[in-house]
């Protein structure tokens, strides 16, 4: 299956483990440095278009020439550079090659792709993964290129930057109270440059980065992976001219509240930087920090079952509602576009059982693998969450109680007409095929009224019927207790601590083929093959 990716603003990669995202970046880094050898492929093409404005050029040339080192020579009329790109993997070493101006000036007239793609897209596009985001703290000497007076490396470039520094350092004392500095000390070699902390975020000193003992503050080093995967991203962002960054989860080692705050600060530098940013997380609270800060996002979510990988663009605003809306939030849903499937249950008891159900159905491997299930905090919005949920490409099935069928009195009549309006709505079947089960429907919730009877006494004094409509939903993945509610699959009589005394029921069965068993095995059936 094929999907789009526009390479601009923020594009986030969601999905479960062996989906292919970190597969992906590795492919569109390695599109822009055609040197890199990609053992697997997932991209198809990257369709870049170059204007031949004159304006656009100048900008570009700008860019380029922040890499200019050494001093231009004159070769038969023309004009040549020297470019270097710091090989920022391999401290110490850098690639130099020169240029002429013309005849970079004339490819771009010419919009001509494939020669900037050979030799210039690589200048500005970087990838983070978990093995390199260290090498960007280390120590590193100082070293400003001839010519462009840019530091050639990053902390040089941040030493050189006093904004940057700023920003850096509020945000990262913001979530860990360190404030990190960086100070420049000479050595038998020239100058080097190191990047400490300290608690004192106060310090005047500290900020002017003058002057400084560097006794006072611990080596960055010496603190924990979590501060140091954290500044070593910020640093990539905030000093090189990067245009696309690729990112492999950003959330390794952060608690989920830095991971929302990182979320929407990555969100805002993207805008103010103009960078395109792609990143492939598996936090919920990343992405929520995002969809917070923005409408203006991409998301892909990638998956791969049965040997078939499939790529779904995600609705931004269908995406915002389960973040926002607070009964949704609440529900934990934006977590089930990581998962394979979803289930949506009444309430936070038939969340709890049903899912210890489904793991005694792993142990002998007939349960819902890689599946979350939901609490909608009553049956009127489980088809609030199923809406939005299908619309990622996920499988989603709603389990209710069996007095979802009709309404209590004529009172709540209008309520229940209106959540089961939701139902097919969500569920995406044919008008006519939606007109024909409210029709049923309302004909069985009329003979309830009329004869003044329990949902559960008419559905044991009239199975068929009971069954001829809830075998219908079951086709679109709307499950209904046949036999009443929850806890009627225990008969355990208790009220109180009802849902201690059912998950002991489950862990003492040992014969697993009817009532509940049976009834998520058919929940697994349609999720393995849903319509």
């Amino acid at each position: 299956m094929t999907s789009k990716i526009w390479l601009s603003g923020i594009t986030i990669l969601v999905g479960p483990n062996n989906s292919g995202k970190s597969t992906l970046l590795k492919n569109i880094e390695g599109w822009f440095d055609p040197s890199i050898d990609d053992k697997i492929s997932l991209l198809e093409n990257l369709d870049v278009s170059i204007s031949s404005d004159l304006k656009q050029y100048q900008e570009f040339e700008k860019d380029i020439l922040q890499f200019e080192d050494g001093e231009r020579r004159k070769k038969e009329g023309k004009t040549l550079v020297p470019l270097m790109k710091y090989k920022i993997f391999q401290p110490g070493s850098y690639d130099q090659q020169w240029y002429e101006l013309e005849t970079i000036q004339d490819e771009f007239v010419k919009k001509n792709v494939d020669y900037f793609r050979k030799h210039f897209f690589k200048y500005f596009v970087v990838r983070l993964d978990v093995k390199t985001r260290l090498q960007f703290i280390k120590d590193t000497g100082y070293s400003i290129i001839f010519t462009s007076r840019i530091g050639q490396n990053y902390l040089t470039r941040l030493y050189e930057n006093k904004v940057d520094q700023k920003k850096l350092g509020d945000f990262v004392y913001e979530h860990f109270k360190w404030f990190p500095y960086l100070i420049k000390y000479p050595t038998h070699t020239g100058q080097m440059i190191k990047i400490l902390a300290d608690r004192n975020f106060s310090s005047n000193v500290k900020r002017n980065n003058e002057n400084l003992n560097s006794n006072t503050g611990l080596l960055l080093d010496d603190l924990g992976d979590g501060i140091q995967y954290f500044v070593s991203m910020l640093l990539t962002i905030l000093t090189y001219p990067y245009r696309i960054i690729l990112i492999d989860e950003p959330e390794i080692f952060l608690h989920p509240p830095i991971s929302r705050s990182f979320g929407r600060w990555i969100t805002r530098i993207s805008k103010e930087k103009s960078v395109s940013i792609v990143i492939a997380t598996h936090s919920p609270d990343f992405l929520l920090g995002c969809l917070e800060t923005t409408k203006d996002i991409t998301i892909i979510r990638l998956n791969y079952i049965n040997h078939r990988g499939t790529a779904t663009h995600l609705n931004a605003a269908d995406l915002g509602q389960l973040a926002n809306d607070p009964l949704l939030r609440s529900s934990d849903s934006l977590s089930s576009i990581f998962y394979d499937l979803a289930v949506v249950t009444e309430d936070e008891k038939d969340k709890v059982f049903y899912n210890e159900v489904n793991q005694e159905l792993l142990l002998e491997d007939r349960g819902l693998r890689n599946s979350i299930f939901l609490n909608a905090h009553g049956k009127y919005q489980i088809h609030r969450l199923i809406r939005p949920l299908r619309k990622t490409g996920l499988p989603v099935a709603g389990i209710y109680d069996l007095d979802v069928i009709r309404a209590k009195n004529e009172d709540d009549e209008p309520q229940v007409r209106q959540m089961w309006k939701g139902i097919y709505s969500a569920i995406n079947i044919h008008p006519e095929l939606a007109e024909s089960l409210e029709s049923e429907r309302k004909c069985i919730e009329l003979a309830i009224l009329e004869n003044k009877m329990d949902v559960k006494k008419y559905a044991r004094k009239y199975p068929d019927i009971i069954s001829n409509i809830t075998n219908k939903l079951k086709v679109y993945g709307i499950f209904i207790v046949p036999i009443g509610s929850l806890k009627d699959w225990t008969n355990i009589a208790k009220r109180e601590e009802w849902l201690g005394y059912a998950l002991r029921w489950i862990s003492n069965q040992t014969v697993k083929n009817d009532g509940v068993w049976t009834f998520l095995d058919g929940v697994k059936e349609w999720c393995d093959n849903p319509t």
